[in-house]
Parts: structure tokens; C-alpha cells; sequence
């Protein structure tokens, strides 16, 4: 590697690094305040609510995903890489592109689902109760459509420590008010939806301000021509539409599990399931502290074609999360009952087992997150793709197989 590529793989390290301190203290107190949210739902409302909290969540999760038609990826992928050649006129044009078409698209998908609530809850999950959770989600999706090109363009400016404030810390500090004070108040279990849509609200309306004051360049006149217009446009949607069913089988690939575990076993078991769940997400902490700020570096050394930087980023941050995800998953698969019992109490200590097998799958996932992200940054979409329709598929059989015969807490 020549002097000057080294200085600069240097230079981009200990920007990680640097970046990465405000980032763990956004993800720790968003570990941190997440599972305070959870552990009230749970110890609170039971194992059913929090089992229809997941539920709902499933089904907003899939209606929101096709609402977003993956542009949101492709915005983040084009951003950092017209940011690389200077190029305003498109980010701006871009930038509006999609939030327009998401105030068209998350109104009439939250409106299909609002409509749907019922059929979905009693012919699907055989559910009543599961109804107003739905309704309320209903209005999340319009609302969170908006998450993925306000909270992704602040990552594509690499402004990682708002980044890090907003998603980690404030929706989830949010969330855990609004709760407090439902409960307080003598509300029900749907003041859990309540309190999830006003932490999202509040993403939203910070992340905005933020864009407004710091990016002012993204709310200026695009002076592109017409036909400049069209030809990026196609573009976006040539990267992206191969992400939107990217992004459905990725939502189906990813709730899957809650969501037949529910068609077969009911919304109490889903609640056991949920808490295993929650807590081997802990070993994706490595991968959010460490890939925020890695994609926007390689996609503008990518611009530049500057491939020597980009292979040995990549091996570093890889080495990175293995290294520290691998104690936690020890601590976690032998000692599962001490974690479940901390957090969410002795009625879900029926999880043990559960826990166990799923710590080993999430430090896979963790150490893989670096291949994906070099896949986006190559513009391979039609491969994702094809990676995650393979694993959907076996994912849903096996779940087919086993949870009649072994899904029982």
C-alpha cells in the first residue's frame, strides 16, 4: 500500500474510532433505556401484551417496507456517493424525490392497514385484542416512512453524533416517558402503541430541524434540467426496486419467526419469544457502533476507486466486532436464565433455551454486517437480493417444521 493510501486508511480508522465514543454512548443508553421501555411492558402488561406489541409491530414492520419501496436505501447509497464528486444539484433533487413520494405513500399504506386491522387480527392471529394495537400502528407508517431519508441523509453528511442522539437516545427516552405517564394516567396495554408513536414523532421532528440548521445545502434550489431530473430518477429506482423486495423478504426474513410463532402458539407465546429475542440483539451493538460512519467513508473511496482503502477498512472493522461480540455471546450462552430473570422477570425464564440458540445466530449476523454493507456500496442490489430470498425461504420452512412440534415455551 503506498504512503499515501495508508495515511489515509489511518486517517478514516481513527475517524471511526473517534466517532464511534459518542456512538457507544448513544447505543449504551439506548441498550439501556430500551430494555427499561420493555421490561415496564412486560412486567406491567404480561406476556400477552407484549406478545401483541410484537405482533403489531410484525404487521406495520411489512406494510412499511413495501411503502418504502427501498428508495430510502438508495438515497443513502447516492448521497455520500454525489457528496464524493461534489455534486449538490442531485443530492437536493434527490432528497425531495423521495420524501414527496413518502407523504403519498405512507398515507395510503397506514390506510390499507387502518382497514385491514380487523381481518388481519381475527382471521390471521385469531387475536381481538390485537386491534387496537393495529389501528394505532396504522398511523406509525407515514410517520416512520420518513426515519430512513431524514435519519440516513444525517448519516450520509456523517453528522453520526446526531445521528447517534436521535435514534439511540431521544425516540427511545421518548418512548419510555410517554409509557411512564400512560401508566400513571390508568391507561391500558394500547398505551404501549401510543408511547412507541411518540418516540418515533419525535426522530422525526429533531432529525428535521437538524437538516435544517447544520445541511442547509439540502433545501435549496436544484438546478438540474429536466431530463437530468428523469435519467436520475431512473437510476434511483434501478437501484432500489431490486431493494424493495430486498427490504419485504428482509421484513419477512426478520419477523418470520414472531409472526407464525403467533399463527401457530398465540400472542403469550410470541411474548417468550420477543424477550429472547431483545436480548441477542445486544451482540449488534458492535456492528451499530462501527458501521455508521464505515459506509459513507467506502462509498466516497468507492467514488474516488480507491479499492486498496476499502479491502483493508473492511478487514479491521470486521476484526473489530468479532473480537468484542465474542465474550458477550460466551457470557450470554451460558448464563441465559440470569439475563431473562434481570430484565423481564421469572415468567420468562421459559426462554432460556431459546436464548441460547439465538446468541449464536446474532454473532453470525454481526460479523457478516460488513460484507453487506461493501454488497450496498457496490451497488450489487439484484445479489442481496438473491442472498436474502435463499435464507427467507429456508427460514420460513424450518419454521413450518419445527414450531407445530417444538414451539412450545
Amino acid at each position: 500500500m503506498a504512503k499515501k493510501e495508508r495515511k489515509e486508511l489511518d486517517d478514516s480508522l481513527k475517524k471511526i474510532v473517534k466517532t464511534s465514543t459518542w456512538v457507544f454512548l448513544g447505543i449504551f443508553l439506548s441498550k439501556v433505556l430500551t430494555y427499561v421501555y420493555r421490561m415496564i411492558i412486560a412486567r406491567k402488561f404480561g406476556a400477552e401484551a407484549f406478545g401483541l406489541f410484537s405482533l403489531a409491530l410484525v404487521a406495520s414492520g411489512w406494510f412499511g417496507s413495501i411503502a418504502s419501496f427501498g428508495l430510502d436505501s438508495g438515497l443513502s447509497r447516492y448521497i455520500p456517493f454525489y457528496r464524493g464528486k461534489n455534486d449538490k444539484d442531485r443530492i437536493r433533487y434527490l432528497f425531495r424525490y423521495v420524501v414527496f413520494f413518502y407523504i403519498v405513500s405512507g398515507l395510503a399504506f397506514g390506510l390499507l392497514l387502518f382497514l385491514l386491522s380487523e381481518t388481519i387480527s381475527l382471521n390471521i392471529f385469531h387475536e381481538p385484542a390485537l386491534i387496537p394495537f393495529l389501528k394505532i400502528f396504522s398511523i406509525v407508517i407515514p410517520v416512520s416512512l420518513f426515519v430512513g431519508p431524514f435519519l440516513g441523509t444525517l448519516k450520509s453528511y456523517e453528522k453520526i453524533g446526531w445521528y447517534s442522539f436521535i435514534f439511540n437516545i431521544l425516540q427511545n427516552l421518548t418512548k419510555l416517558l410517554f409509557i411512564t405517564l400512560f401508566i400513571v394516567l390508568g391507561f391500558k396495554s394500547e398505551s404501549v402503541a401510543w408511547s412507541f408513536l411518540f418516540g418515533i414523532l419525535s426522530m422525526i421532528l429533531l432529525s428535521y430541524i437538524i437538516l435544517k440548521k447544520q445541511v442547509k445545502e439540502l433545501f435549496g434550489k436544484s438546478n438540474l434540467g429536466d431530463k437530468e431530473k428523469k435519467e436520475l430518477s431512473k437510476k434511483l429506482w434501478t437501484f432500489s426496486l431490486p431493494l424493495l423486495f430486498f427490504s419485504i423478504i428482509g421484513s419477512i426474513f426478520y419477523w418470520v419467526d414472531t409472526f407464525m410463532l403467533g399463527y401457530y402458539k398465540g400472542a403469550t407465546a410470541v411474548g417468550f419469544y420477543s424477550a429472547a429475542f431483545t436480548i441477542s440483539v445486544l451482540l449488534l451493538m458492535a456492528s451499530e457502533l462501527l458501521i455508521p460512519l464505515f459506509f459513507p467513508i467506502i462509498m466516497k473511496a468507492y467514488a474516488k476507486r480507491k479499492t486498496i482503502i476499502i479491502r483493508d477498512l473492511s478487514k479491521q472493522i470486521s476484526k473489530w466486532i468479532f473480537l468484542i461480540n465474542l465474550p458477550i455471546s460466551i457470557l450470554i450462552f451460558i448464563f441465559p436464565g440470569a439475563f431473562i430473570n434481570i430484565l423481564y422477570g421469572g415468567e420468562f425464564l421459559v426462554a432460556s433455551n431459546t436464548l441460547r440458540i439465538m446468541v449464536i445466530g446474532a454473532l453470525f449476523a454481526s460479523v457478516v454486517s460488513v460484507s453487506t454493507q461493501l454488497m450496498y456500496a457496490s451497488g450489487k442490489s439484484k445479489l442481496i437480493l438473491l442472498n436474502i430470498i435463499i435464507v427467507t425461504i429456508v427460514n420460513v420452512l424450518l419454521n413450518v417444521l419445527l414450531i407445530p412440534c417444538y414451539g412450545r415455551f
